[in-house]
């Protein structure tokens, strides 16, 4: 599965895309930190002339910063390739621990270690540092579980060290650590009362909020300070894209390697399947079916409600199926009268006014609690991607399908089997698993360093920024890469937030080359306007280099690779 990585260890990066994003983060912390001493959390020749905050993105701290020593001596894309390795690896063995210290069983937490390492959703992650590291997420409930059986107050700071470092990793994760040791506690801890009456479980509880709270803190002030910033705000309809459906659990994996490419033809009938691909299997759902059934209640509660609240909240703002929106047909007025009550709600209760614009007009659409807490909890209200949540349904039902192997072997194999037929049967059960989930070879991409544009641009004397058009070309992650390779400063940039706060502060840029674009434009400085016209740009690149031929400031430079470059002459006059 994962040997391609091996193979390419330092020369290439697996799958691309967002990957790239993440090398220059590693880069950049390597520099300010070690090099030039200065903060990491603005670039100020990216989104120039304003400066870039790294908040408007993940700074997945626990891989930039914990792996300095390996950026500075191997440089940034063998690190890379370590971190999604090692992620990999330490995922499998910490949901092994957990799944055995729940289970008492060797094999069941071998099972659930692998359905967790091994899942689909973990393979499309890799190209996003901040969502693979999914090792820590165990070991805060490993550390948990332990306290809940023994009531040692020494595990509360070992819990919190590891739900601060799952904080660190990535911001969704704080929010889910903190959503899910609640919903999970409250069950396991119960009666409740008779356990806050202890004064070693308060002490615990204590020393975890405390050790966690003082890891977090002193990285995520940045972010504390745009929060209320409206800009960063998701649109309510590009939220509700990330929607998943009952059916995208049932799928099975597009990246097996017998049966994948089939999947993804046949099954996968979106036009962005990436974030829903978050089946974990058929071996996962027969043994955690299993242990609904047969396991003690006691057991699977706590892992039962992480599951569910899970898969409610990763099936996003309203609910759809196989992809689409589902729309109850009613008369007209009726339809009218509830959009109209949703965007009363919307617009004057919610903590953020917004319009309620992911209504329909043939019929109602169906809210779920996470539009609720859209509205109405801070910070949660500000998730983009609900999908996610499913690592997190993955992660439950992991230890379910744990609990479940471990009853099977109780009930069926234990009472009826020699030694030597119980681990045949466990390696057939092992065996099954793998096969079903066994990655296709990981697709290895050249790393984009550099264009020719870029090799140019850096020839040229002086200091002057640049944009790049189309818009959808600039806010991509290969374009924080090439200020490497050219030097100049960048209007454009790239992060979860950024296309939305420099589309609602800089309006007038969205229509280039129209004169108050231009003027803008000058006024910052900017001397060059690149226009990519490769695929998939190349009719908007078109378009706009018609209307670029009627504009008397702007001079065609050069035309490097598929890159035009325009000087701005006298363009703010």
């Amino acid at each position: 599965m994962l040997y391609p990585i091996f193979f390419n260890f330092f020369s290439k990066l697996p799958l691309g895309g967002d990957a790239y994003e993440y090398i220059w983060k590693l880069w950049w912390f390597k520099h300010t930190l070690l090099e030039t001493g200065q903060s990491p959390w603005v670039a100020v020749d990216i989104y120039y002339p304003h400066g870039y905050l790294l908040a408007y993105g993940e700074t997945t701290v626990a891989n930039t910063i914990l792996a300095l020593p390996l950026t500075w001596f191997w440089g940034e894309i063998p690190t890379y390739n370590a971190l999604v390795l090692l992620s990999t690896i330490l995922s499998g063995f910490t949901m092994f621990l957990l799944a055995r210290e729940v289970t008492g069983n060797f094999w069941a937490g071998l099972l659930a270690g692998i359905i967790f390492a091994f899942a689909p959703f973990r393979r499309l992650q890799l190209l996003h540092l901040n969502i693979a590291t999914t090792q820590w997420f165990p070991l805060i409930f490993y550390f948990l579980e332990r306290f809940a059986r023994t009531r040692k107050p020494i595990y509360g700071p070992v819990a919190g060290l590891f739900f601060g470092l799952n904080a660190l990793a990535s911001w969704y994760y704080a929010v889910a650590g903190a959503l899910f040791v609640l919903v999970w506690g409250l069950i396991r801890f119960r009666p409740l009362k008779d356990y806050l009456g202890q004064k070693q479980i308060r002490l615990g509880f204590s020393f975890f909020a405390v050790t966690a709270t003082v890891l977090i803190l002193p990285f995520a002030w940045p972010y504390l300070d745009i929060v209320g910033n409206p800009d960063i705000a998701i649109p309510m309809a590009n939220s509700n894209f990330y929607s998943a459906s009952l059916t995208d659990y049932l799928l099975p994996s597009p990246f097996q390697f017998l049966w994948g490419n089939w999947v993804f033809k046949n099954l996968l009938r979106r036009s962005s399947p990436g974030e829903f691909i978050i089946g974990w299997g058929f071996m996962a759902w027969l043994f955690a079916l299993y242990g609904w059934r047969l396991a003690r209640r006691q057991a699977t509660g706590p892992w039962l409600a992480v599951v569910l609240v899970a898969v409610i909240l990763s099936f996003g703002l309203t609910l759809h199926l196989a992809g689409r929106q589902i729309v109850i047909p009613v008369p007209t007025s009726i339809t009218e009268r509830f959009n109209e009550g949703l965007n009363t709600i919307s617009l004057n209760y919610a903590l953020e006014s917004e319009p309620f614009t992911i209504g329909q007009t043939g019929g109602l659409v169906i809210p779920l609690p996470a539009l609720v807490m859209r509205w109405f909890v801070p910070v949660i209200g500000k998730m983009r991607t609900w999908t996610r949540f499913g690592i997190i349904a993955l992660f439950g039902m992991a230890v379910l399908a744990a609990l479940g192997a471990a009853a099977w072997h109780q009930r069926e194999i234990l009472p009826k089997k020699s030694k030597v037929k119980q681990r045949v049967g466990w390696l057939g059960v092992i065996g099954l698993t793998l096969f079903e989930l066994w990655w296709a070879p990981l697709p290895m991409v050249n790393p984009a360093l550099q264009r020719p544009v870029d090799r140019w641009l850096a020839e040229q004397p002086e200091h002057f920024a640049i944009i790049q058009y189309p818009l959808a070309s600039a806010f991509t992650a290969e374009q924080l890469i090439y200020t490497r390779a050219h030097g100049k400063p960048i209007v454009h940039g790239y992060a979860t937030y950024f296309s939305f706060v420099f589309s609602r502060q800089h309006p007038e840029l969205l229509d280039f080359p129209r004169a108050v674009a231009l003027k803008q434009l000058a006024g910052w400085g900017v001397r060059y306007a690149l226009i990519e016209t490769a695929a998939p740009y190349t009719a908007e690149a078109e378009a706009m280099l018609a209307r670029i031929n009627q504009e008397s400031c702007l001079h065609q430079r050069t035309f490097q690779g598929t890159v035009y470059v325009f000087e701005l002459v006298g363009c703010g006059n």
